[in-house]
């Protein structure tokens, strides 16, 4: 498939997620987290795949997809979904970053997305896998920054779609605790989401810096 159809796919489908969204918030303005489990519940399964797929690649906060994702099918098979939409958006990403979104992602990311490109396969891989691991940039940053800065498949998909996936696992449980009205399993999931958070955030400060200090 050329860039040019690449394109217009992308611009396309921006469209149409952005009307949608839209059309949905103008005739639900005054939504409550209530609203957001009921309609999660009841969506047709299809157009919450759709959602879940589509949005995060336009900038829509992945954590609210995930948690939606686990009130409409539940922990179980909400992460086995999680795991293919990660896959697909992730395989989407790849041409997009590097066709015609690169330029934004250089804009946004500069020097850094060169120096990545022109890194070592290891530096590469050092430095995705903390990217996709630590929080910070947002997931839409992630994705098509690393695609911009053409970091081999093997590496971006080999450690950033499991990454991805691991650390779904708290949002995707809280929504399937809220699915099944467990309030042990929302504390679990509240403890796992904090105590990963704490984790991460500690990863960072102890080798973070030195590894992408060393890998460059």
């Amino acid at each position: 498939m050329s860039k040019q159809w690449v394109s217009r796919i992308f611009w396309a489908l921006l469209a149409a997620a952005l009307i949608g969204l839209g059309v949905y918030l103008w005739q639900h303005h005054n939504l409550t987290e209530q609203d957001v489990q009921e309609w999660a519940r009841s969506a047709h399964p299809l157009w919450v795949i759709g959602m879940i797929l589509v949005l995060p690649m336009f900038g829509f906060p992945i954590s609210i997809t995930l948690f939606i994702t686990g009130v409409r099918f539940g922990f179980g098979w909400g992460m086995a979904i999680v795991t293919l939409v990660v896959l697909l958006q992730l395989l989407a990403a790849l041409p997009l970053g590097r066709g015609p979104l690169n330029r934004v992602a250089h804009k946004c990311f500069g020097d850094r997305v060169h120096a990545l490109r022109n890194a070592s396969t290891r530096s590469q891989a050092v430095i995705t896998f903390f990217t996709t691991l630590i929080p910070g940039p947002p997931y839409i940053g992630k994705i098509y920054g690393l695609a911009a800065a053409h970091v081999p498949p093997s590496i971006y998909l080999g450690i950033g779609w499991p990454i991805f996936v691991i650390t779904a696992v708290p949002l995707v449980g809280l929504g399937g605790a809220a699915f099944n009205v467990n309030a042990d399993r929302i504390l679990l999931f509240v403890a796992l989401a904090a105590l990963l958070a704490l984790g991460l955030h500690w990863v960072r400060k102890r080798w973070g810096g030195k590894a992408v200090a060393n890998a460059s």
